[in-house]
């Protein structure tokens, strides 16, 4: 069996492995089989510990799209800026 992916490219599953994402598309459970490798707690404590990444641009063009930037699913936004 090969790799089988969600609707907006990630991994769901790679034969042996299944894999669940939270809303910002950040892996948050991998289980072999029915065996979930990574319990609860931890999955929580990460969780809270994670911290946006400062973007890498601090005006500019690159800075609107890093901003802008969004799945392709939903299309072309530029007009929101946070």
């Amino acid at each position: 069996m090969g790799f089988a992916y969600d609707n907006v490219g990630n991994v769901k599953s790679d034969g042996q492995r299944t894999f669940d994402y939270t809303a910002f598309d950040k892996p948050s459970r991998i289980r072999k089989g029915s065996e979930l490798k990574v319990d609860e707690d931890e999955i929580t404590r990460r969780n809270a510990a994670w911290l946006k990444p400062a973007y890498k641009a601090e005006n500019g063009v690159l800075r609107k799209y890093i901003a802008t930037v969004k799945s392709a699913s939903l299309g072309c936004v530029t007009d929101e800026l946070d």
